[in-house]
């Protein structure tokens, strides 16, 4: 852990002068924010006939993987965030003034710092996932989603709130479980369009 948190040293010594990049990267992160972007994308194929078994396949793996993540990995792993650690006391600096909540609705606050533990990265399991899903439904619409996945991956590390491990093993994670979620969701369709063959095929034998 100690060279991953002088990475992250390093990161915020050389990396955050640039305000404008800070800025960016702070917008970029809210699209793996409890998997939010990803969850909106889902819908969104979901209601269009033609990808609604992609955008079903991209809901349940979300919500599958993520939850298995945050509710199973976290909490056995249990490693704290890297600015709540002796030797993060400078990146603490950086995540309060630039991960504040971005809507504050009375005593709610969304889309501000993470305040759960750090392994593996969730924004990065979500969007691992939903890009592998996608790409493998449709390639052409999947290499944005992937360029739009890698950039909410690596905003974790800019934003210096996961280690680069989290993120890593996030990735791995999401990537696997993507392909066995659509590996399930192909076999699913499959069993259906079979049933659905045989009962045609019988009710034209009754009318013979």
């Amino acid at each position: 852990m100690g060279w991953e948190l002088d990475f992250l040293n390093w990161i915020n010594q050389t990396m955050h002068g640039w305000t404008i990049l800070n800025q960016i990267f702070r917008y970029i992160t809210v699209i793996g924010d409890g998997g939010t972007g990803w969850f909106l994308l889902g819908i969104i194929l979901t209601c269009i006939k033609k990808t609604r078994r992609a955008g079903l396949t991209l809901l349940a793996g979300v919500i599958v993987l993520g939850s298995i993540n945050n509710y199973v990995i976290k909490l056995l792993v249990a490693r704290p965030r890297p600015y709540n650690v002796a030797g993060g006391e400078e990146l603490k600096v950086f995540v309060d003034a630039t991960l504040t909540p971005l809507i504050n609705i009375g005593s709610v606050h969304l889309f501000g710092m993470s305040k759960d533990l750090s392994f593996m990265s969730g924004h990065t399991v979500s969007s691992a996932v939903a890009a592998t899903i996608v790409y493998s439904f449709n390639k052409k619409v999947g290499i944005p989603v992937i360029v739009v996945a890698v950039l909410v991956s690596l905003s974790r590390l800019f934003l210096v709130v996961h280690y680069p491990t989290d993120v890593i093993a996030g990735a791995i994670f999401g990537v696997a479980g993507g392909l066995g979620v659509v590996w399930a969701s192909n076999k699913i369709d499959k069993k259906i369009k079979a049933n659905k063959s045989l009962k045609e095929s019988q009710k034209t034998t009754k009318i013979a």
